[in-house]
Order: structure tokens, then C-alpha cells, then sequence
């Protein structure tokens, strides 16, 4: 996401939230929290978390198997590179 890592004492934990992306109240918006203190030699952990919104199509109102009811399209709120 943010690059390639070389220190091992860094890791990296992601959780992906499952809400609509386009709703005012409650926001629901990307987040890093990072334990890191600055020394290279302590651990440390960069937790993210990103937003994903899966959309489907409403051609069926009943389960027949005739149209697909796999998500069609997936909106996602992440971070940039530079946050991370």
C-alpha cells in the first residue's frame, strides 16, 4: 500500500469496514494509527483501516439463479500513499 518496508521490526495491520461510502452521518473514513516512536530498532505497528461499499444489481427480486448476485462494484475510501 505505502511501499516496500525493509525493517522487520515494522508490520503493517489492515482492517477493511463494510459501509455505505457516501453517507454524511456517521462518516465512515479511512484511518492510520501508528504506535512508532521513531527509533529504527523498537517495534512498532501501522494500523489501517479502509472503507469498501459493494454494489449489486436489483434486475431479480427473487433468488432464480437467472441474473448474477455477485457484487458488481466495489467502492473503496483508502488513504493515500503519502499518509502512509
Amino acid at each position: 500500500m505505502g511501499g516496500l518496508i525493509n525493517n522487520k521490526n515494522i508490520d503493517i495491520h489492515t482492517q477493511d469496514n463494510f459501509h455505505r461510502v457516501y453517507t454524511v452521518t456517521p462518516v465512515h473514513l479511512p484511518q492510520a494509527n501508528n504506535t512508532c516512536s521513531g527509533d529504527a530498532d523498537t517495534g512498532c505497528t501501522l494500523e489501517t483501516i479502509t472503507v469498501t461499499e459493494n454494489l449489486y444489481e436489483t434486475f431479480d427480486g427473487f433468488d432464480t439463479g437467472f441474473v448474477p448476485i455477485a457484487a458488481t462494484e466495489m467502492r473503496a475510501k483508502l488513504l493515500s500513499r503519502q499518509k502512509i
